[in-house]
């Protein structure tokens, strides 16, 4: 009888135990995903940044002061005047580089050349906006004015060339082809009387006429990377192949080659300049230094040391005031060709940006300078 209720106990202890574990698990302790997404972590919430819209800027050309001819006698008091901006504001990623700047034959129209931007400053006329000449097909190199100083030339990409009403910005018609090279701005140049122009191709150095802008003559030389005219416009320099070319244009527009010299480094990084009381005298980039040589005697008469890396196409330019005063890019400063030494020390401060520029240009009456250095533009001269 005890046996049995000990047995009994145990049954009913081992049941009350079992039905204690089996009730349902509240609610509120099941592990359920929620739908409900969770709090942000805690800090500052920074929103995108809204993209600046896309602007051009010109910049404002100032009144010139009254300036002196640039020559070797007074290029120690040459300043830098005002500087300008032709450039895209807005636009993710580093500026692009300015191609080409020209002056006008006459007056001071200036044009700067930037893939898919042209402006056109009249520095005479401050009160005159600039020109913005916007979405200019593909990677420009070379332009030039025409000698009325009217329209404006530019070469592009697959061989085509523009014309521009400068004035106005408004694209004329043109009949002028063929004379684009990649990376080179250099192979094109206009005749001192502005009625031909001589261009360099992959393959050909050509001469046009500018008044019916048709093809007067080509001759079959390999690349022609730059041409020069002599002042007289009887002559003409090239660097073709590496190689140095002279040339004499005869009346007929027949092209004679008097001589092809093999002193070139790098066609497509040097450049051409005449110089000289009688215009004898070419500067040419060769290797790490300018070189001056007397065409008729072609003996060098003065040597340059470039110290600009890395070295684009060398820009080379003669104060059209004074044909002794040589400006180039890597050289950091004026250059008196007769003497073969510096004028200036510090790379021609005050006027900034020179030792590093990328192009020179002087006005016709070498009375302006202008220099550029990435995209920023430095207008310079002599005060009287």
């Amino acid at each position: 009888m005890r046996v049995s209720l000990i047995i009994i106990l145990l049954l009913w202890a081992v049941g009350h135990v079992t039905a204690q574990t089996t009730e349902p698990i509240p609610t509120a302790t099941l592990l359920r995903p929620t739908l409900t997404p969770s709090p942000s972590a805690p800090g500052v919430f920074v929103p995108t940044p809204t993209p600046l819209p896309t602007a051009i800027e010109v910049g404002q050309t100032l009144p010139l002061p009254d300036l002196q001819p640039i020559t070797r006698e007074n290029a120690r008091n040459i300043r830098q005047l005002f500087t300008l901006q032709c450039r895209r504001i807005g636009v993710q990623g580093a500026p692009p580089e300015i191609q080409d700047i020209t002056f006008s034959p006459v007056g001071n129209r200036l044009a700067i050349i930037l893939p898919e931007l042209i402006c056109i400053y009249d520095l005479d006329a401050p009160e005159i906006a600039a020109v913005v000449i916007e979405d200019t097909w593909g990677d420009p190199s070379a332009a030039f004015f025409s000698v009325d100083g009217r329209s404006l030339y530019n070469l592009q990409a697959r061989d085509d060339v523009f014309k521009w009403n400068a004035t106005t910005g408004e694209e004329e018609a043109t009949e002028l082809e063929g004379v684009y090279l990649w990376g080179v701005w250099q192979n094109i140049a206009l005749s001192p009387e502005g009625t031909q122009l001589a261009s360099g191709t992959r393959f050909w150095l050509q001469l046009w006429d500018m008044t019916s802008e048709t093809l007067l003559a080509e001759a079959n030389v390999g690349r022609v990377t730059a041409v020069a005219w002599h002042p007289d416009g009887t002559r003409l320099a090239t660097i073709e192949a590496g190689r140095l070319g002279l040339y004499t244009v005869y009346e007929g527009s027949l092209l004679f080659r008097d001589a092809l010299l093999p002193i070139m480094a790098s066609d497509r990084h040097a450049g051409l300049a005449f110089g000289g009381a009688d215009g004898n005298l070419l500067a040419y980039s060769n290797g790490n230094h300018v070189a001056v040589m007397d065409i008729t005697s072609q003996d060098v008469v003065a040597r340059v040391d470039i110290n600009k890396t890395p070295f684009r196409q060398q820009v080379l330019v003669f104060s059209p005031a004074d044909p002794y005063l040589l400006v180039g890019t890597g050289i950091s400063t004026l250059w008196d060709v007769e003497s073969d030494q510096g004028l200036i020390e510090d790379a021609l401060e005050p006027c900034d940006g020179a030792m590093l520029m990328d192009h020179a240009a002087f006005n016709a009456q070498g009375t302006l300078l202008v220099l550029t250095d990435g995209d920023s533009i430095f207008v310079c001269g002599v005060p009287q």
